[in-house]
């Protein structure tokens, strides 16, 4: 990402200053307890269920092939599979969401390493700076974050709602206008 100018009370750090990034563990969809509740997550996501997991929580989870760099956070003890990477035990000066949020900003795709085994190294991962903010102002900016991001969800909803509107009026507006009755 680069570095920029912090302010006062803030300092740079990597990754490998601050975390352990684990590599996931196989777990082929057949050996998987599809009736269980632990979330199965792949390079982009859930992938499937299990009964039991692999991390503790919370958890961050980090595409390593296949969606490269895409980052997931779980609140509850997960399976990250071994196209992930995962990050399950924070400083006591870092907070997970913190550390999720930023680095689902980061664009980690560009360190995609080309060739016949493309994929995140975990070297490059730790090589990857983050501002650490006072824990209090993480908390304050993920709590921003969090509110900011339930008003954009709300909006989206009310933006599907009047859609769906519209498009149940159109037929008779159009017919309507067809009858000169606009």
């Amino acid at each position: 990402m680069g570095r920029y100018e912090l302010p006062e009370g803030w300092g740079w750090s990597l990754l490998v200053d601050l975390v352990e990034i684990i590599y996931g563990s196989g777990l082929p969809a057949k050996k998987r307890s599809h009736n269980g509740t632990v979330p199965v997550y792949g390079s982009n996501g859930i992938v499937g269920k299990h009964d039991s997991s692999i991390t503790k929580s919370p958890v961050i989870i980090i595409g390593r092939k296949g969606s490269v760099g895409a980052v997931n956070f779980s609140e509850i003890p997960c399976w990250p599979i071994d196209t992930a990477f995962f990050i399950d035990t924070f400083p006591k000066n870092i907070s997970a969401k913190w550390l999720f949020l930023f680095l689902s900003n980061c664009d980690l795709s560009h360190l995609n390493q080309e060739g016949p085994k493309p994929g995140i190294r975990r070297n490059d991962l730790y090589e990857v700076e983050i501002p650490v903010p006072p824990l209090p102002e993480q908390r304050r900016i993920v709590k921003r974050i969090e509110e900011l991001s339930k008003r954009v969800e709300e909006a989206r909803l009310l933006i599907r709602q009047a859609e769906a509107e519209l498009t149940s009026f159109t037929p008779a507006l159009l017919a309507k206008a067809f009858r000169g009755e606009l």
